[in-house]
């Protein structure tokens, strides 16, 4: 059967069977991945993008092609992932912009506004790169094009443009990366793999089959990109960084300039209203200064680690996985030493949201913290970030443990625990019933349990043991940010400044901040809380320390001093507080963990 022209419908349903073939390929595509780095997660990425293109495609139904291409344009830039998953989103938008309003195609207005569509994907990239996914779609449009007005059946011009792409696709194994290895581009695969799938359904596919098989794919949303490299030299950069912006005059052109020099795989892709940035980098946060410069909403963030994942996917490790969340506060020596999974809290002011640690650094947040009228929230980690964590990290080992802030003060242990409720035994959630150092002392205890080779249900049962045998110390000098917290109530919190009261805060039993001592100087107050924690220590054995602090880091050092002279500590580290600390404490607040062992 010909076809001599294309409509809404019709150009909606050979997408779907273009993303139905890519879909099934998702495997293999993962498999063959090697550019722009060994990465093995490009099946995934153009899979959840064109998941994203088929939902939106099925709600609307529309008879103008013109309206079919924007849907998918915008599908595909709200759902992609990775380099290729961009460079289809911004393939797509090329091709909606550059199409005439018309309600149907004829081959030769497809195969001109294919052509047009090649320089908005070379655009997207700030170092494109010949021998890829981009020459094939240029080599396949140039074919398209060059035919469209020879072939009137749309048939025997996607016959034409598979011999074209498919050419084209056996070029890229000349690529330096390539050769090694003998594969093709998998990006330039994915192409193919979704030409020849409309192919397969124009030439002789049933509108019945496909609806049925697209309605039993896999979640592709629900898997977190996995990263993992032939060896850690080739990870340059160590986060893959991807942000989905909305603004009124977005440039694409200024947004990649912008990045420049702060990493690579720079995709900017997208119209001036919204657009997608990928990189990779080891500054994500520094990539949202420059970005939030530019755009007046950021809808999404996420950053992934991909040197975490290599370590999961290609190196020999325990049969425990190790999960916490950015308030632990560990420093990245003992998270790398251990390879410690963390989640990071959300921070947010006013309408900016950040990742904790991430997306902001903490000069960053003391420098807004600081800003006249700033108040600083934190919220917990969604629980579908826990549940992409959690089924990523079960591919690797064969249980996880999760520790996480005191249940009374985050939301973010029964985020975790519903999370983890489809994972069976697999998965123990932990309230580590502390906070900041507090919890990351846990942490800590328990990577040295796993790193002994101590197995899973003897770490759980003695980690009760542990948290029970760890105290928080906190000094806070002004009760501002508690009253704003509402850890305080108006009223205790207006008698204290009345007779400028600076509490020293500990946990009862369930991590609950209570007031233990007070003080009415900063010098008083450094000296009270030594002087309570040197008497709540003094029956215990082997103390182990951790000095945190908001912004003053004059105190930190002053305890750490004491700690080393008293308890005759070579180091003891000291590291920020996190956000969650900060936002109900205050700049000023400084605070001691400490963990130790029972009397024998």
């Amino acid at each position: 059967m010909k076809i001599k022209y294309i409509d809404g419908h019709r150009l909606s349903r050979a997408i779907v069977a273009g993303a139905k073939r890519v879909f099934q390929r998702t495997d293999y595509l993962n498999k063959i991945n090697f550019f722009p780095v060994p990465d093995a997660d490009t099946g995934s990425n153009i899979s959840s993008t064109f998941q994203s293109i088929v939902n939106e495609l099925y709600k609307e139904k529309t008879r103008c092609v013109k309206n079919t291409t924007k849907v998918a344009a915008n599908a595909a830039l709200i759902g992609a992932h990775g380099n290729s998953g961009v460079i289809f989103a911004q393939f797509f938008y090329g091709l909606y912009n550059e199409m005439d309003d018309c309600n149907v195609l004829t081959t030769e207005k497809f195969g001109a506004a294919a052509k047009r569509s090649v320089h908005y994907v070379y655009e997207a990239l700030s170092e494109p790169k010949d021998g890829t996914i981009i020459s094939v779609i240029r080599d396949w449009a140039e074919g398209v094009y060059s035919h469209s007005k020879k072939k009137r059946d749309f048939v025997e011009l996607w016959e034409y443009g598979m011999i074209v792409a498919k050419k084209s696709l056996e070029k890229t194994r000349e690529r330096i990366e390539s050769k090694a290895i003998e594969v093709v581009d998998a990006g330039a695969q994915g192409f193919v793999d979704f030409l020849e799938g409309i192919y397969k359904f124009i030439s002789k596919g049933r509108i019945k089959d496909l609806t049925q098989e697209i309605a039993q794919i896999p979640d592709f949303s629900a898997d977190i990109d996995d990263h993992t490299a032939e060896s850690l030299k080739d990870i340059d950069y160590r986060y893959c960084t991807e942000f989905l912006i909305k603004g009124a005059s977005l440039e694409t052109n200024q947004l990649r300039a912008r990045l420049h020099g702060l990493g690579d795989s720079i995709v900017a892709a997208g119209s001036k209203s919204i657009s997608r940035v990928h990189i990779h980098t080891d500054r994500p946060d520094k990539v949202m200064e420059k970005i939030s410069r530019q755009s007046t909403e950021i809808v999404e963030q996420k950053v992934d680690d991909m040197k975490t994942q290599y370590i999961d996917s290609n190196t020999s490790h325990s049969k425990i996985a190790l999960v916490a969340d950015t308030a632990c506060n560990l420093p990245q020596n003992i998270i790398d030493k251990y390879n410690i999974h963390i989640i990071p809290f959300n921070v947010i002011f006013g309408n900016e949201k950040f990742l904790d640690t991430l997306t902001i650094s903490q000069d960053q947040f003391y420098v807004k913290m600081k800003k006249k009228g700033a108040r600083a929230k934190t919220s917990q980690p969604s629980p579908g970030y826990f549940k992409k964590m959690y089924k990523s990290l079960l591919n690797h080992y064969e249980t996880v443990i999760s520790i996480h802030l005191a249940k009374p003060v985050s939301g973010a242990f029964q985020a975790a625990q519903n999370s983890a409720s489809e994972f069976g035994d697999k998965v123990q959630v932990i309230d580590s019933k502390n906070i900041t150092i507090g919890e990351g002392l846990l942490v800590k205890r328990v990577a040295q349990m796993i790193s002994d080779g101590k197995s899973f249900d003897d770490i759980i049962n003695t980690i009760p043991e542990i948290r029970e045998n760890i105290q928080l110390f906190v000094s806070v000098p002004d009760v501002d940010t508690l009253m704003r917290s509402g850890r305080v109530s108006k009223a205790k919190g207006v008698l204290a400044k009345l007779f400028k009261i600076k509490p020293i805060i500990t946990l009862d039993k369930n991590g609950v901040p209570i007031r233990s001592d007070k003080a009415f100087t900063k010098a008083g107050l450094k000296k009270k809380l030594l002087d309570f924690m040197n008497n709540y220590l003094k029956d215990k054995k082997n103390p182990e320390f951790m000095v945190a602090h908001v912004d003053t880091p004059e105190t930190a050092q002053y305890y750490a001093d004491f700690i080393k002279k008293n308890y005759y500590q070579n180091e003891v580290e000291i590291v920020h507080g996190s956000p969650v600390l900060a936002s109900h404490t205050g700049l000023g607040t400084a605070a001691i963990g400490v963990s130790w062992e029972d009397e024998c």
